[in-house]
Formats: C-alpha cells, sequence, structure tokens
C-alpha cells in the first residue's frame, strides 16, 4: 500500500530541486489540498496548483481527504511527464537550447527516473 503523503513529500522535494535549478517563482513549490465547505453541503477536497511551470486543469472534487491524497499524487507525477517530454526535446534539439536547459533537462531525466 502506497503511503500518500510520505510519496507527495519526496516528490514535492523532487520537484524543488527541479524547478530550483533555474529561475523560478515561488508559487511553483506549493501544492493544495483545501478542503471546501459551501451552501451548508458536505464538505468536499479540491488539489490546488497555482504555478507557471506546471498548470494543471483539475475541476474534480474529491468527497475523501484520501482520495485528494491519491489524486495529488498523480498530478504531481503528471507534472513530471509533462517536463520529461520537454527534457527529451532539450536532448534532441541541443543546439537549440542554452547550458542551463540542458543541464536541467539532465538532471531531470536522471532524476526522475530513479525515484518512480
Amino acid at each position: 500500500m502506497v503511503n500518500y503523503e510520505k510519496e507527495i513529500l519526496r516528490l514535492t522535494a523532487l520537484w524543488y530541486s527541479y524547478v530550483g535549478k533555474d529561475m523560478h517563482k515561488d508559487r511553483d513549490c506549493h501544492w493544495y489540498i483545501n478542503q471546501v465547505w459551501s451552501y451548508g453541503d458536505v464538505p468536499y477536497y479540491w488539489i490546488e496548483h497555482c504555478g507557471y511551470i506546471f498548470k494543471p486543469c483539475n475541476s474534480r472534487r474529491y468527497s475523501s481527504y484520501a482520495g485528494a491524497e491519491k489524486a495529488l499524487y498523480r498530478l504531481i507525477h503528471k507534472a513530471f511527464q509533462k517536463e520529461m517530454s520537454w527534457a527529451k526535446d532539450v536532448m534532441e534539439y541541443a543546439s537549440a537550447y542554452d547550458q542551463t536547459q540542458i543541464d536541467k533537462a539532465i538532471w531531470l531525466i536522471k532524476n526522475y527516473k530513479e525515484m518512480v
């Protein structure tokens, strides 16, 4: 059984290491599970990430914190998968990128594959 809290902590630390390789905004480092209380209805959980690097389109409501936590774990992996596509493009067309971008792509390919 996956300990989602532990895995989210591991992945967000890796994400921070990745986005910190070059200039980034602080908001790229925050991932949220919000509990929403509205209109006297039963509360629900909502995932939020307001970053510039990865902009999720998640409008789903979760009826439990555990469900939201599992979805957040998957969302962070989705962010890495998107960045892995970029990293592979960088490596294939390295002459079109600067050294900072190449170094970032190399770091991501090495570290994310080891962590999955």
